[in-house]
């Protein structure tokens, strides 16, 4: 039988609350396309590093393990998003046969990351920066789905691919990855 696991919403715990607002940020990235069997509604996490993707975007969410309470965290694994609401997040383990993309690989396309980025409190001068400085062209739901508002962020292309790369941004617990559109 499939471990259940339901992580709340606390928001007398900031900690937690901090924990459940970051997976709901995650969970928007996640495949809706039930044909992909190994990405759709999945959560996939790896060393306390949490990953979701459609194969267009991948959203990438740092538990803070030493700070949470042990049934907050979420271990190593394949999880399966059965409901999502504004109060819990309900997870499923799934199947292991059923395989997440090699996020290392993914992962060693991202470049070492200087966090010197700024604050956004709207999405209007945040998509502003990317396309005036950037000039990349990515799905602007993907773009509002990724927003990160009130905290610091830094986005840049990985050195060498000024042409298409893709767009990265984030901070030290989260990360977005958006594909640019085809032109």
């Amino acid at each position: 039988m499939n471990k259940t696991m339901i992580i709340e919403y606390w928001k007398s715990m900031p900690v937690t609350a901090n924990h459940f607002n970051s997976l709901l940020w995650l969970v928007k990235a996640a495949s809706k396309d039930e044909l992909r069997v190994n990405i759709y509604r999945t959560i996939y996490v790896e060393q306390g590093i949490c990953y979701c993707t459609d194969g267009h975007r991948m959203h990438v969410y740092s538990q803070n393990t030493e700070c949470l309470p042990a049934d907050f965290s979420i271990a190593d694994g394949n999880y399966l998003i059965k409901s999502v609401t504004k109060k819990n997040i309900v997870l499923v383990e799934k199947d292991p046969d059923d395989l997440f993309p090699d996020v290392n690989r993914l992962l060693s396309y991202i470049p070492d990351r200087t966090l010197n980025g700024q604050f956004y409190g709207d999405f209007s001068s945040f998509t502003f920066d990317i396309f005036s400085k950037l000039k990349t062209l990515v799905n602007i739901d993907y773009l509002r789905d990724a927003f990160m508002p009130d905290e610091n962020v830094s986005f840049e292309r990985p050195a060498g691919r000024e042409d298409r790369a893709a767009l990265l941004f984030g901070n030290d617990a989260r990360l977005a990855m958006i594909m640019p559109l085809r032109q």
